[in-house]
């Protein structure tokens, strides 16, 4: 079983806007709690497997001390009041390590409700981590996914799309 390692470049302006009807705010893991677990247990429902992380390690994993910093975002319809009262249309997060030079950046994860799916929100949350790891000075962010698993596909396309041509 082979790990792929996809770099997706953070340009100081990443190209594209996000799509109307998706808005974006951190993940606050005692404000959203339940919605987290709402959000995995629909992505386990549709697809049972290794690759949906478990709610309490994801949120346990949020901003810890030391060089090694996670934060997260989910992406809501725009209309949301409630947020523990809702369902995310999905989250993400980015890892970013300090020490000697220019910080590294990767996503851990990225799930999306299954009612969700191919309607961007993937797209448009890869993109809001690659501006916050742009605004912090680094050059790509790095994905590392298994090639047997169903976000491979998502993973290799957008590298794609968001590489410049030479």
């Amino acid at each position: 079983m082979g790990v792929l390692r996809i770099l997706l470049p953070a340009p100081a302006r990443p190209p594209g806007d996000r799509p109307s009807g998706v808005v974006i705010k951190p993940l606050d893991p005692r404000a959203c709690s339940v919605a987290v677990a709402r959000l995995i247990d629909a992505c386990r429902a549709a697809e049972p497997g290794p690759w949906v992380p478990a709610a309490a390690g994801l949120l346990g994993d949020l901003a810890g001390p030391g060089p090694r910093r996670v934060d997260a975002w989910l992406a809501w319809p725009p209309a949301v009041e409630a947020l523990s009262e809702s369902t995310p249309l999905g989250g993400i997060g980015l890892t970013t390590i300090r020490g000697v030079g220019a910080p590294r950046c990767s996503i851990p994860w990225l799930l999306v409700h299954p009612a969700h799916r191919r309607r961007d929100v993937a797209t448009t949350l890869v993109r809001y981590v690659i501006a916050a790891a742009a605004a912090q000075a680094v050059d790509a962010v790095s994905v590392e996914t298994l090639a047997t698993w169903p976000a491979a596909g998502f993973w290799h396309a957008l590298a794609a799309r968001l590489t410049p041509d030479p």
